[in-house]
């Protein structure tokens, strides 16, 4: 039903845009009413051919069952992966992303997931479960360009949003904040990929990364991951530090673009605050 109100919407959006005030306290109704109906009943979606399952837990199910999240960014995930990948997930929170990668690497490509908080984990390994993702590790750990302990932190403008959780260097504000949630541990995706590839750094095809401001420091622990990846592509989410995540990815010669629903292309843009895409040139992807 959602899907169906969310096409319509899309086709006539100035009806849509009437009807808004309304529709939005409706769906947050129908969402309680369906956790008293149907609690602990997965919620369903599909990308691209394939259909998926979450728990009916947190933000992410939350929104993935009122339609329309995130389309852009699904719609170019579900093209761009391919068997045999390896895709790092990057602040993975309850997995959308890691089961929709999941399927489309296959039996023979890897997906690393990532996520540092005890809840958005504990849903991350429910969603690779019920999806029996076989190719998918989950990883309790936060990356940055360090290795020892970060502390999580709610983001007071929005503290009931599970999806807004950021990370913060303890020794660089050593005075608990009262919105703190708790430690956790971080290391460079440098050393963990080292690790996991058996002593060696071994190319990254595709990165999906959500850290919620921490994007620099998690690329400033990943130079020599970047270096030894000449074909990778990104989808990532710059909330800070945008002239510095420019020039780190300049000086790796990455072009940026957003993706078009509508032409299934990438267009290319300069570097701003939100979503777009990184890859190298095109022509040397394909030589």
């Amino acid at each position: 039903m959602f899907s169906m109100i969310h096409s319509f919407g899309k086709r006539h959006p100035r009806i849509r845009d009437i009807l808004n005030p309304v529709w939005q306290p409706a769906k947050r109704f129908l969402w309680l009413l369906r956790g008293k109906l149907l609690a602990g009943r997965p919620i369903k979606f599909s990308a691209g051919q394939h259909s998926f399952f979450m728990v009916d837990e947190g933000q992410i199910a939350k929104f993935m069952w009122a339609g329309g999240f995130e389309e852009t960014e699904r719609d170019f995930v579900v093209k761009e992966i391919r068997l045999g990948m390896r895709v790092l997930n990057i602040g993975a929170n309850a997995g959308l992303y890691s089961i929709i990668a999941s399927k489309m690497v296959g039996d023979k490509g890897q997906v690393h997931a990532f996520e540092p908080s005890s809840q958005n984990f504990n849903w991350l390994k429910k969603n690779i479960e019920l999806n029996g993702c076989k190719n998918v590790k989950v990883n309790k750990l936060a990356l940055a360009d360090f290795q020892g302990t970060l502390s999580l932190n709610r983001d007071h403008l929005h503290p009931d949003m599970d999806g807004h959780f950021f990370v913060q260097n303890i020794s660089e504000s050593p005075l608990v904040s009262p919105d703190t949630i708790e430690d956790v541990s971080c290391t460079t995706l440098d050393d963990y990929w080292f690790r996991a590839c058996g002593g060696i750094i071994k190319p990254v095809d595709f990165i999906i990364i959500d850290v919620e401001g921490a994007e620099l420091s998690v690329f400033e622990g990943a130079r020599k991951t970047f270096a030894a990846s000449p074909n990778l592509v990104m989808i990532l989410e710059c909330t800070k530090n945008v002239s510095e995540i420019r020039k780190f990815l300049m000086d790796f010669e990455f072009q940026c673009y957003l993706w078009s629903l509508d032409s299934c292309q990438m267009i290319p843009v300069e570097i701003e605050r939100g979503s777009f895409i990184a890859r190298r040139e095109i022509s040397k992807n394909e030589g």
